[in-house]
């Protein structure tokens, strides 16, 4: 798989990191996966896309059901930043970030891991 994940319990932060091509497949298959951790509120993660390529448009990702379904976005208070190096994926995850979004869930969009490290307040 594309996408790896740690979850460190007592920090209660996610570290994501996806590698090469990633497809709504993929997309689908984390979110089922991190769905089965034991996370709990106030939850801050990093999911590094720098060095992956999404393989689904804009369009694709919003007629799909991935668009809205974080797992995390349902945590109170928890928080997500995602750091992004190609533009067009950027806009891709603009809408992603976008739909998921609400008062207790601050999802952003970065190009920087360690811009997303000191928004999150982990090292």
């Amino acid at each position: 798989m594309p996408i790896q994940f740690r979850y460190n319990a007592d920090s209660n932060v996610l570290h994501v990191q996806s590698v090469g091509p990633v497809s709504l497949k993929d997309l689908s298959w984390y979110r089922d996966e991190v769905s089965k951790l034991p996370l709990k509120p106030g939850l801050r993660c990093l999911s590094d896309l720098t060095a992956s390529k999404l393989m689904f448009s804009k369009e694709d990702l919003v007629q799909s059901n991935e668009h809205c379904c974080s797992p995390l976005a349902t945590l109170g208070g928890s928080r997500m930043v995602m750091c992004v190096s190609d533009e067009n994926d950027r806009q891709i995850i603009e809408a992603y970030v976008s739909s998921n979004s609400n008062e207790d869930f601050d999802a952003r969009v970065c190009c920087s891991i360690n811009e997303a490290r000191d928004i999150l307040g982990i090292d």
